[in-house]
């Protein structure tokens, strides 16, 4: 039998002496969105909201805050999807088949997303319309170009790449044209503040805060998960990142202080959390189960 590897995740392959027989590991990972309320600036009521038994991570509310968008594997591949905000009628969004999509935002008027796929080997950025179609490539200079975000006038898309060597957030206008650079003492990824102003991303000394068209650079917190709110950003320490339970913590940009929200079981997964527009709902990916097994296939070829 004929077995495409690449879609299931296989490692550590060895075969019989007689060549008819593959032994390979596959991993297992289950990671979930999962949802909170913050009213009242308390965390409550964690629980299931976009679930399969393959991964979906990297949840974004819509503007308007009725749909989510996300990425999974469940189709055997990593694709992006949509649902609405009740996790309901999901619906796959993009279709490359062999290659890897990930890490959607929303367009600030809701019809189009942009998200990073690998169909020609190297990660570039896609812009493709909410309503479905065929994606538009923005991106194409050779290097790696992933974690796209909106300025919030929809008229530029920051992006990290690793062109030059180092890693670091890059903005071109969403039609396309000449790309600048935001940051210069690295980066990973990025988001704007609600109000368009501030720019917040992290790299490996933590989270940091500039200007969204590149000023003065102050670290914020020790963290790799965060997403911006209205008065400050919300964000998880990297000592909790892997826990069975975590610290929500919120650090507010006017007094620039941090104080915690509330406990949520973890562990959180993919660098992401999400808030919804009116910031009373919290999005996260949790990790529900991790693992391998092993596989035996049979008259191999």
């Amino acid at each position: 039998m004929r077995l495409a590897l690449t879609a299931d995740d296989a490692t550590d392959l060895a075969i019989s002496r007689d060549g008819k027989r593959l032994v390979y590991a596959r991993d297992l990972e289950d990671s979930n969105i999962w949802r909170a309320s913050l009213k009242g600036e308390h965390v409550t009521g964690p629980a299931n909201l976009v679930a399969s038994t393959r991964k979906d991570i990297q949840a974004r509310y819509s503007p308007d805050g009725k749909r989510i968008v996300f990425e999974s594997n469940r189709s055997g591949t990593e694709e992006i999807w949509i649902c609405n905000a009740d996790g309901t009628n999901a619906v796959q969004l993009t279709y490359f088949g062999n290659a890897w999509s990930g890490t959607p935002t929303w367009s600030p008027d809701g019809n189009n997303i942009a998200f990073a796929a690998n169909p020609d080997r190297t990660w570039d950025i896609y812009i493709v319309s909410s309503a479905g179609g065929k994606p538009k490539r923005l991106t194409g200079d050779g290097a790696d170009e992933s974690w796209p975000v909106w300025s919030r006038d929809g008229q530029w898309v920051y992006y990290w790449s690793n062109r030059g060597g180092q890693g670091q957030v890059w903005r071109m206008q969403a039609t396309g044209g000449p790309e600048t650079q935001v940051t210069t003492n690295g980066a990973y990824w990025s988001n704007i503040s609600p109000d368009g102003k501030d720019l917040y991303y992290m790299n490996e000394r933590g989270l940091w805060r500039t200007s969204a068209t590149r000023g003065n650079q102050i670290k914020v917190a020790n963290s790799e998960t965060f997403v911006p709110g209205k008065n400050g950003v919300y964000y998880v320490d990297r000592s909790d990142e892997l826990r069975s339970s975590f610290h929500l913590r919120f650090w507010d940009s006017k007094t620039q202080r941090t104080r915690t929200i509330g406990l949520l079981p973890g562990p959180v997964s993919s660098w992401n959390i999400e808030i919804s527009p009116d910031e009373r709902t919290l999005l996260y990916s949790k990790y529900d189960r991790q693992g391998s097994e092993l596989m035996l296939v049979d008259d191999f070829r």
